[in-house]
């Protein structure tokens, strides 16, 4: 167990689900657009959604208290994914649409993608990262099935089917862009401005990761050269060392 999890003296708990996180994190992105929608079905699936959500979040606080040696501190430290359990509780569509309260979970849904937005940038912290990119790719895959399964949803006459979906999410998210699928709605361009954005983020990223490889594969001679040296040195002392207690004897 203590090989899935690390804990830092300020309390913080870093573990091995944190690319789950992060796509848990992601799914409100779906979630929110899948809300606007008129079809009580699609509300439907936007509220599994958020039960997915929440139960991720709520799972993994949960963990970190079981394991934490300080609770208080622990708690302390984690206060992003306690206030994401707090403010993100699921809500059923037919609440939203009958009570008072709906301008107020409308804010408190504005709240929620704040901090669930804060909380995929702790998680990308680790995994953006050239030990982590595999993380990511996985997650950009991921993101395009989903993306293209909202799509699809949203902007039905203009897309088609949920595969017409997933082939637009994947040639728009590496830039190919054919432009045989638009969308038109404005969901769909919402969806579409995500997915753009993810693209650019994930190239930029696998860019930087191959240019940090060869820099670190440059920066290695000159590294070997500064520990030889270092070790010439030490050598030096040791010698001058013997030296001085020989002819002391």
């Amino acid at each position: 167990m203590r090989d899935f999890y690390t804990e830092e003296p300020s309390g913080r708990i870093h573990h091995r689900a944190e690319p789950l996180i992060l796509a848990l994190a992601l799914l409100v992105i779906p979630a929110i657009v899948l809300e606007e929608t008129s079809s009580d079905s699609l509300q439907a699936v936007a509220f599994v959604l958020n039960v997915v959500i929440w139960v991720g979040f709520a799972a993994e606080l949960a963990f970190v208290l079981a394991v934490a040696s300080n609770r208080l501190r622990t708690l302390r430290a984690h206060w992003l994914d306690a206030a994401i359990v707090v403010v993100s509780v699921p809500v059923t569509p037919a609440v939203l649409q009958g009570t008072r309260v709906l301008r107020l979970l409308r804010l408190l849904r504005f709240v929620r993608v704040g901090l669930l937005g804060a909380r995929a940038v702790v998680a990308a912290r680790t995994l953006f990262s050239p030990s982590g990119l595999r993380y990511v790719v996985v997650l950009v895959l991921l993101f395009v099935v989903v993306a293209g399964s909202a799509v699809a949803r949203v902007d039905s006459e203009d897309v088609g089917s949920i595969w017409d979906g997933i082939w637009w999410a994947l040639v728009t998210v590496t830039r190919v862009g054919y432009g045989d699928v638009v969308p038109k709605s404005v969901a769909g361009r919402i969806v579409a401005a995500v997915v753009m954005l993810v693209g650019i983020g994930f190239f930029a990223l696998l860019t930087a990761t191959v240019a940090a490889t060869f820099v670190k594969q440059d920066e290695r001679p000159d590294e070997m050269r500064a520990e030889l040296r270092e070790i010439g040195a030490r050598l030096e002392r040791i010698e001058r060392a013997l030296g001085e207690r020989g002819r002391e004897r």
